[in-house]
């Protein structure tokens, strides 16, 4: 098999992310990995087949089961999925069910068997529902990975008789071991680390290593260091030399998930499975997260409520004991825990269960599949956007721009010369002259193929940096075509043509021609030079890359990674939904800003990775607040940067699809895989985007938000409803002679109120709602919880003088007329006041509920109503009220809706927000 010249195409410089891998994103296996993947790539083919107990051969099937049983099936790990046993462990680890189950055990020792059951059935219906949602991801994110895995062509041989020849077999990619011979074609995913030991016209896409889409050549020989596509210009063209052979760009090398681009090789395994390269950094993307903003959230929520318990619960215990005479000490603890567990949202795992649940379908509606039910909350508080470069900005596919003369100008006679390169350049299927081509009609590519005939091609060279094609007109002298490095081609050049005037390349035209590149590169564009010269057919020479000399140059043709489609809108999308979108990549930075302006991005002053090296972490929260572009930076400057805004106070998403990505999809608040992400990409991520349109995204957000919103409902709610009963139960305790409720009566009340909320997850949302970033704000929660509660208790103070003075209840009969005027008014305000929360305007005029919420609220307001009237109100010690009574509570639940109303509107006009 032929091994070519070893392809080096130019234009603008291609930075692969970060450099040579990191040893950081290495574990000590892959340590190894590398270590055995750097000393073959120094020897021969036929060396390092022996070293492998291989040859030209392959192994025969013996040795190949017996490598299989001793180093185990060929299969990258798929991050660790927890069992039942794991997932409850994870469960329980939650701070508010384990605020709950101390709560249980007090009214477990209190001997309150209503609150243990309520409590207990409470954590268990959370935990089944959680439980339920994380095994069905879990389950998810390993079918991800334990897809069907490719079959592959491998030389084996039968090890029987003299004439033991291989024979090529297609086998399960699973059952490769180290030494065997695979054919790779062009299409092909590598599955398993291997070393090139022939190879025609072969090329690799290195994109979920690498972040760049341009392929790499690969040879059966030839020296380390790799090849990009686009060279750099004359600045940055000089390769750095590493004391270690970087894999990633190793000529001869080719890792676990890259992608064939073109051309086909045969290449003995080297690492296998768990040995490999990409193994090591998956191993490495699974370790455990740091605590997202839900999570902080949650956390933060549950020390607020055991603050309030700690101040509260003992208050109310101290005044139930010394104010009331009928009151033991056991009977005021009582009381006291019946209080904490009414001021405790009990349902709130429930509720979000129910509400991720609802988030979790309609994302799935919206084309994102989410592998963590609380990342649906973390989309909605998301207010910076960060995100790799290629394959998401970006289609990953360079496309012809333009095509410029040496005067800055467009220059048709350039293209036609182009055209003529890529039709005829048949030894190396690139990129580059799929652009032209595409660029170009079918006539035009018909015509350039009918006119001319290919006498001989020389490819590009990584030495020369150019190639060219020699081409015969017909008549007259040979036509040599020239394609390449900037540099490197107006080496080769001697004039210029201008139209159809030719003139001397000179010091002027060397200065104007460095304008001209400066300012392409300097707008992000790549580029190649067309030069061409003229050879007599009657030359007796045979045809030699010393021809490549005394080149009349054309021009330059302008390559450019083009964005997705509707980048631009669903870019200001997310700016119009409080999303700031700051780009993270580990290309140059004239391209990440070029990308920026095609999506609609101010990029403002870039910062490289050199720069973010010289930074502390404290230096680098200020700089991260206010830049858009992070260029130039490698895998875990990317998490860098990720946990640097986190720590600014934003809540951080970042979206990529590589493995040069996973770092900072972990550090981030939600990581969000592109539809082509490579598997360690989604296992570390916790949502998949399955459409390649940004715009899913700005719905996902939009959905997201709709969904923690009605979470927020049911906590501010009920937070200031419970709170609201504390204080009234503290204001009572004053100055009544009795308990203003039962213990029993507490419980149920809370019960019956919880049970009207559980359908708060169904409810709709405002418009101007889903503008802003959604997270979880104590102080916000504690300030609307104190005005609400404050305004709940007053009307319970009504309540209470009303009873007390216009009933005159005295007496223990006077006292369960009490908690009867009591329990219906506090449950009646409770349950309405949550059609008037809900929203931000005029509760069923302006913002009308869903239709489980409405039909709740009305059943529960029934059921309170006609409750003392039922045997069930008899055993809970609530007595008939008198018509009166019950009229007078009405009127102060509907001037309670009334003032709660007004009082939303002031509370808009100084805080400036709502829910």
């Amino acid at each position: 098999m032929r091994t070519p010249t070893r392809v080096r195409a130019a234009g603008r410089g291609v930075r692969l992310d970060g450099g040579p891998l990191d040893d950081r994103l290495l574990d000590q296996a892959g340590l190894h990995a590398v270590q055995r993947l750097s000393h073959l790539s120094g020897c021969t083919p036929a060396e390092a087949l022996r070293t492998l107990g291989s040859d030209e051969r392959g192994l025969s099937e013996a040795q190949a089961a017996v490598r299989l049983a001793e180093n185990g099936i060929n299969q990258l790990p798929a991050g660790i999925v927890p069992g039942w046993g794991g997932r409850l462990a994870r469960g329980l680890r939650s701070p508010f069910l384990l605020l709950l189950l101390v709560l249980d055990v007090v009214m477990a020792v209190a001997v309150d068997p209503f609150g243990v059951v309520l409590i207990s059935a409470v954590v268990m219906v959370g935990l089944v529902l959680r439980l339920r949602q994380e095994g069905r991801f879990d389950e998810l994110v390993a079918s991800l990975h334990n897809l069907a895995a490719p079959r592959v062509s491998v030389l084996r041989r039968s090890g029987r008789g003299l004439q033991d020849r291989p024979r090529a077999r297609r086998l399960n990619s699973r059952l490769l071991v180290a030494g065997d011979l695979i054919l790779l074609g062009a299409g092909d995913v590598v599955p398993a680390d291997c070393r090139v030991v022939e190879a025609e016209n072969f090329a690799l896409n290195q994109a979920v290593f690498t972040g760049e889409s341009i392929p790499a050549p690969r040879f059966a020989t030839g020296p380390g260091g790799g090849s990009d596509w686009m060279a750099a210009p004359p600045a940055v063209a000089a390769a750095q030399a590493d004391a270690r052979v970087d894999v990633l760009r190793n000529a001869t090398l080719a890792l676990t998930g890259s992608s064939v681009a073109a051309g086909q090789a045969t290449a003995v395994v080297v690492n296998t499975g768990q040995d490999t390269v990409l193994a090591a950094v998956t191993r490495r993307s699974s370790a455990p997260r740091r605590a997202t903003a839900a999570d902080l959230g949650l956390r933060a929520v549950t020390w607020l409520l055991i603050r309030l318990l700690c101040a509260l619960v003992p208050a109310v215990f101290a005044l139930t004991a010394l104010m009331h005479r009928d009151a033991d000490w056991s009977g005021a603890a009582l009381f006291a825990i019946a209080v904490a567990v009414g001021l405790v949202p009990e349902l709130l795992p429930v509720v979000l269960a129910a509400v991720h649940g609802r988030g979790l379908s309609a994302l799935a509606s919206a084309r994102i599949v989410v592998t963590r039910p609380a990342a649906v909350q973390d989309l909605a508080g998301m207010d910076v956007l960060c995100t790799d470069k290629t394959g998401t900005l970006t289609a990953g596919t360079p496309v012809l721009a333009g095509w410029v003369g040496p005067d800055g100008d467009s220059c048709p006679p350039l293209l036609d010369h182009a055209v003529l390169y890529a039709v005829f350049d048949t030894e190396w299927e690139n990129p580059l002259d799929a652009a032209v081509l595409d660029a170009v009609d079918r006539l035009d590519r018909d015509v350039a193929e009918a006119q001319y005939e290919k006498v001989d091609e020389f490819s590009f060279d990584h030495t020369r940096r150019c190639g060219s094609v020699l081409l015969d007109r017909g008549s007259g002298p040979y036509l040599m075509i020239t394609k390449g490095a900037v540099a490197e081609v107006l080496s080769r050049c001697t004039r210029v043509r201008i139209g159809s005037e030719i003139q001397t390349y000179d010091g002027v035209w060397r200065e104007r021609l460095a304008a001209v590149c400066t300012r392409l590169w300097a707008d992000g564009q790549r580029l190649l030079a067309i030069a061409y010269r003229e050879i007599p057919e009657t030359t007796s020479n045979e045809p030699d890359v010393a021809w490549e000399s005394e080149l009349t140059l054309l021009g330059f043709l302008v390559f450019t990674d083009a964005p997705k489609p509707g980048l631009a809108t669903a870019i200001a999308g997310l700016a119009g939904q409080g999303v700031r979108t700051v780009v993270v990549t580990g290309d140059a930075t004239e391209v990440a800003v070029h990308v920026c302006h095609a999506a609609g991005i101010s990029p403002g002053r870039p910062v490289t990775g050199a720069h973010l090296d010289r930074l502390d972490d404290s230096a680098l929260v200020g700089l991260a607040a206010v830049t858009t572009v992070f260029a130039e930076v490698n895998p875990l400057q990317k998490a860098r940067v990720v946990s640097a805004l986190r720590s600014g106070g934003h809540v951080v998403g970042y979206l990529g699809d590589g493995v040069n990505d996973t770092p900072a999809l972990r550090a981030a608040d939600i990581g969000l895989a592109a539809p082509e992400a490579v598997g360690v990409a989604r296992y570390a991520a916790d949502a998949i985007l399955l459409d390649k349109n940004l715009a899913v995204l700005h719905q996902g957000v939009t959905t997201a938000r709709h969904a923690a919103l009605n979470a927020t409902k049911y906590l501010k709610a009920t937070l200031s409803a419970n709170l609201g009963n504390v204080l009234s139960v503290l204001a009572a305790s004053a100055f009544l002679p009795f308990l203003p409720m039962l213990p029993l009566q507490i419980l149920v009340q809370n019960l019956g109120y919880d049970l009207v909320q559980l359908t708060v997850p169904t409810d709709h949302a405002d418009a101007g709602q889903l503008t802003q970033p959604h997270r979880w704000n104590t102080r916000d929660l504690l300030r609307f919880a104190a005005c609400f509660a404050s305004l709940s208790s007053l009307f319970d103070l009504v309540t209470f003088w009303l009873l007390r003075h216009a009933w005159s209840v005295t007496g223990s009969g006077g006292e369960a007329l009490f908690h009867t005027g009591w329990f219906i008014e506090s449950l009646l305000t409770q349950v309405l006041a949550v059609l008037v929360i809900r929203t931000a305007g005029l509760p069923l005029v302006r913002s009308r509920p869903a239709r489980p919420v409405a039909l709740a609220a009305l059943a529960g307001c029934c059921l309170v109503v006609a409750l003392p009237y039922t045997a069930l109100g008899g055993w809970l010690g609530l007595p008939q009220p008198p018509a009166a009574m019950l009229g007078a509570l009405l009127l102060i639940v509907a001037g309670y809706l009334v003032t709660v109303h007004a009082a939303k509107i002031a509370y808009q006009k100084v805080f400036g927000r709502w829910l």
